[in-house]
């Protein structure tokens, strides 16, 4: 709710300020103009212009040494009577020059006004803070301060986040072949929700050591966000049995079942966790009960309590569903301008042959999104409920032509219609 807020108060201390300030710099002028203090007697005058006119006579340097020093301790005899206003029985020095001109007043020094200026301005800059502060809206049970104090530990938070992400992007690019910095790398994007990153670090753990766990762990859970449970099922049991220590792995095993319908299956990765994590039973079956509290109870994935029925069939998903494939280019790969980048689908198990539907697209603005439906068939009939679908950037855009350095990628076993497909394209093999 808004603060209830007067700009009263800051706007009269405001002016209060100036017009003490205008007092103070009338009563200054007054006493440097008063009469009474500003003139010094005769003789005084006189002592400061001869002093005013030695100094000058020393700083020209056409002097002797002789002449030097005696204006030296002419000078300091004279300094001595301005001192105690009683002026001196000795004669000028040889050499030295007649007092004839008057000495000019001495400036008020710079600092003085320097330091008027900052606290005049650290006043009025208080005031338009306090002012601003007190004017801004609170949210109910906010902070009585505008929830500056909570805004400014948040930023600070952020940034730590921030820098501690950016440090290891920085190791894992000066050791691209550390596995433990890949996989923290990996874990950190997934707490900010990227999963495209997420998909790119542990695909490059994958080709440095196929089957690592942590990486097989983190890509199931990509895939389940894709839509791919079927594969992230695979890869998370596969996960379990080389390492069970990783307690993420059965969390995501049951994310994937209930994604699939098969909510007993669920349980049963979750009953594993607890058992092995003893420590965690509470809040591993608290999560499960969420999970199936936002699923409706019964995991509200395709073949619900009826594992059986997920077999693939073109009627499982309505024919004008789009197969939606994003394609990336990972950091550093470069393609040409002019290239062109084919999306083609086959039936699932084929990785050459004819094609069942073809998109062809510019190969610019990576990340690319392709949406695939049945009126994209080549036959005019509908896609197979299962399907393979290979990306490739062809340089001269000829598809009869192939060169080996194109970057490709391809993705099978893929259900029509049912989430994203993310590929990353990559040299070929």
């Amino acid at each position: 709710m808004a603060a209830d807020f007067s700009w009263t108060p800051p706007l009269l201390a405001l002016l209060t300020g100036a017009v003490l300030g205008v007092l103070v710099v009338l009563l200054r002028a007054r006493f440097r103009a008063d009469p009474a203090t500003a003139p010094r007697d005769a003789r005084t005058s006189d002592l400061q212009r001869r002093y005013d006119a030695l100094i000058r006579r020393l700083a020209e340097g056409d002097v002797t040494p002789e002449e030097r020093t005696a204006t030296e301790l002419e000078a300091a005899r004279v300094l001595m009577a301005l001192e105690s206003k009683d002026a001196p029985e000795t004669s000028p020095s040889p050499g030295a020059p007649a007092a004839t001109t008057v000495a000019p007043k001495r400036p008020t020094p710079a600092w003085v006004g320097f330091a008027w200026g900052v606290v005049s301005m650290g006043v009025l800059g208080g005031l338009v803070y306090l002012a601003s502060r007190g004017s801004t809206e609170r949210a109910e049970g906010g902070s009585p301060t505008g929830g500056m104090a909570a805004s400014g530990a948040m930023t600070a938070a952020g940034g730590n986040e921030d820098a501690a992400l950016r440090s290891l992007e920085d190791a894992v690019r000066n050791a691209p072949r550390d596995i433990p910095q890949r996989i923290e790398l990996a874990r950190a994007y997934l707490q900010k929700r990227d999963l495209m990153k997420v998909f790119e670090q542990t695909k490059a753990v994958l080709e440095i050591e196929p089957g690592e766990p942590h990486a097989l762990t983190y890509q199931a859970l990509v895939r389940v966000a894709m839509g791919q449970a079927d594969q992230a099922e695979t890869m998370l049991v596969e996960a379990i049995r080389k390492n069970p220590r990783i307690e993420d792995a059965y969390i995501h095993l049951a994310i994937a079942r209930i994604q699939l319908g098969k909510r007993k299956a669920a349980e049963d990765a979750i009953a594993a966790g607890q058992k092995e994590f003893p420590e965690d039973k509470e809040q591993l079956a608290q999560v499960f009960a969420q999970l199936t509290e936002a699923t409706g109870g019964t995991g509200g994935g395709r073949g619900a309590e009826h594992p059986e029925s997920a077999s693939p069939s073109v009627t499982e998903t309505a024919p004008s569903s789009p197969t939606v494939v994003v394609i990336d280019l990972p950091k550093g790969l470069q393609v040409s301008p002019n290239a062109i980048l084919f999306v083609i689908a086959r039936e699932a198990g084929f990785a050459s042959g004819p094609p069942v539907a073809v998109k062809r697209v510019p190969a610019t603005n990576f990340p690319i999104t392709v949406s695939l439906t049945d009126a994209d068939s080549m036959a005019g009939e509908s896609l197979p409920g299962l399907i393979r679908i290979d990306a490739r950037v062809d340089r001269d855009g000829d598809p009869l032509t192939k060169d080996p350095r194109d970057p490709i990628a391809a993705e099978d076993n893929v259900r029509k219609g049912v989430g994203q497909v993310l590929l990353v394209l990559g040299p070929a093999k």
